[in-house]
C-alpha cells in the first residue's frame, strides 16, 4: 500500500516491477490523472489517517516524502507499533 497525495511524483508506480500489486491511497481527487497513467495500480480515495482496510491487509506500507511531517505522538506511535522507518 502507498499513501500519497494527488499527483505527487510517483516513484513506486514508475519503477516497481509489479504495479498490479500496488494499492495507492490518496485523499486528493487528483488521482484521476494517475489512474490513467498507471492503470494496473489499484487506486483508493481515502484519508491516510482513517484507512478503509483491516489490520494485516498489507505486508508493506510506503509513503514517500512524509517523514518530515510526522511529529510528536505520530512518530512515537510508529515506533511503539514496531514499524520499520527507513530514512
Amino acid at each position: 500500500m502507498q499513501v500519497q497525495s494527488g499527483s505527487a511524483p510517483n516513484t513506486l508506480e514508475r519503477y516497481y516491477p509489479h504495479p498490479e500489486r500496488i494499492v495507492a491511497v490518496s485523499l486528493d481527487e487528483g488521482v484521476r490523472d494517475l489512474k490513467h497513467a498507471y492503470p494496473a495500480v489499484t487506486w483508493v480515495q481515502a484519508n491516510g489517517l482513517a484507512l478503509p482496510f483491516t489490520d494485516k491487509t498489507f505486508d508493506v506500507a510506503f509513503s514517500n516524502a512524509v517523514i518530515e511531517h510526522i511529529i510528536g505522538d505520530s512518530a512515537r506511535r510508529c515506533k511503539r507499533l514496531g514499524s520499520c522507518i527507513l530514512l
